[in-house]
C-alpha cells in the first residue's frame, strides 16, 4: 500500500468515526456516546477566551470514561430533562499528527463544528460552534478519544450545554 493509499485510509477511518459519533449524539444515545471515550480520556467543553488566557476553566469536564458515563446516566434520569433534539454540522476535519505508539496509533485531528437544537419541539436555533482539539487512540480497528477538546467560539452561550459536543 502506498503512502498516499495509508492517508486516504487512516482519513476516511476518522471521518467514519466522526460521523458515528456525531450520529450517536444526535439520536440523544448518551450511553453510547460513552463508548466513543477511552477508559482514561479528558473530555472538556471550554470557551476559547479560557484557552487563550491559558485558564483551566471548563464548562464541562469528564477526566475518564466513569466520570462521562456518570453525566450520562444522570442526563437520562433527571426530572428536569427537556427534551432536545441537536443537530451537529462538522467540518475542515483534519489530521493534524499521527504518532506510533506500541500497537496503538495515535492521531491528533481538528475540527470546526456546529450545533443546532430544538428545545420541547420549538423551532431549531444555534446554540454553540467553535473547534476540536484531540486525540484519537486506534487499537487495531476500534477508535476511541483519548483526549476531546470542544472549544466554544462564543464565551457566553445562551442556553446551557447539557448533551456532549
Amino acid at each position: 500500500m502506498s503512502s498516499l493509499q495509508r492517508d486516504l485510509t487512516l482519513q476516511a477511518a476518522v471521518a467514519n468515526f466522526y460521523a458515528a459519533y456525531h450520529d450517536t449524539l444526535e439520536q440523544n444515545d448518551l450511553m453510547k456516546w460513552v463508548t466513543f471515550l477511552a477508559p482514561d480520556c479528558l473530555y472538556k467543553v471550554t470557551s476559547r477566551e479560557n484557552v487563550e488566557r491559558g485558564w483551566p476553566l471548563c464548562f464541562v469536564l469528564c477526566e475518564n470514561q466513569d466520570m462521562a458515563y456518570d453525566r450520562a446516566a444522570a442526563l437520562q434520569d433527571s426530572i428536569y430533562f427537556r427534551q432536545r433534539v441537536q443537530q451537529h454540522m462538522v467540518s475542515n476535519l483534519r489530521i493534524i499528527e499521527v504518532e506510533q505508539q506500541g500497537s496503538c496509533i495515535l492521531v491528533s485531528a481538528t475540527s470546526s463544528f456546529t450545533v443546532y437544537e430544538s428545545i420541547n419541539g420549538h423551532e431549531a436555533s444555534l446554540l454553540v460552534t467553535g473547534k476540536t482539539l484531540d486525540i484519537l487512540i486506534m487499537r487495531d480497528t476500534q477508535i476511541t478519544f483519548k483526549q476531546r477538546s470542544c472549544i466554544c467560539a462564543p464565551d457566553i452561550i445562551s442556553d446551557s450545554i447539557v448533551y456532549p459536543l
